[in-house]
């Protein structure tokens, strides 16, 4: 795989993802757009759907973070993610966690803090973000759901989607 430097960020990414990178759907409304086009968007830049499905507290989004999330997506392995505290790692990581459980209800997915409250607050937060009506497009889209819910407790999260995602 050959790497490309991104300077301005300091961050090693493949030329795949700098390819996707220079897509833009800055200007895509993801609650009127057509399917397609919401599909394509989750699929090309999926920290559109984070941007547009919360505050404008997560405007501060860029780049840098849709490349977190398709890394982790495309990982066989471990990797780490290094940035300076205050810049979405942790916030990126709940959005990209709930976007695979959406897409591999199957699959369960372990999240370890350091300290459990944390753990249980990561929960919370991305069961909040789970009601947004970005989200439950998304999960309408894939399966045809109209009333997504996302349920947290100490253990996990508990969804209704096929094959119950966890």
């Amino acid at each position: 795989m050959e790497k490309v430097l991104i300077k301005d960020n300091e961050t090693t990414i493949d030329k795949n993802a700098q390819q996707v990178l220079s897509l833009r759907f800055d200007d895509v409304d993801l609650l009127k757009c057509s399917d397609d086009k919401f599909m394509e968007v989750f699929e090309k830049e999926p920290i559109q759907l984070a941007k547009q499905c919360t505050s404008s507290n997560y405007s501060k989004f860029n780049d840098i973070h849709n490349q977190w999330i398709l890394s982790c997506q495309n990982c066989a392995n471990m990797f780490t993610i290094l940035a300076h505290r205050g810049s979405y790692k942790s916030t990126t990581l709940r959005f990209f966690l709930l976007f695979e459980m959406i897409r591999n209800p199957k699959r369960s997915y372990l999240y370890l803090h350091s300290i459990e409250p944390y753990a249980y607050t990561a929960m919370r937060d991305m069961a909040m973000m789970g009601s947004n009506k970005v989200i439950k497009r998304l999960v309408q889209i894939l399966y045809k759901i109209e009333d997504f819910r996302v349920k947290p407790h100490k253990a996990g999260l508990e969804t209704n989607l096929p094959y119950k995602a966890s």
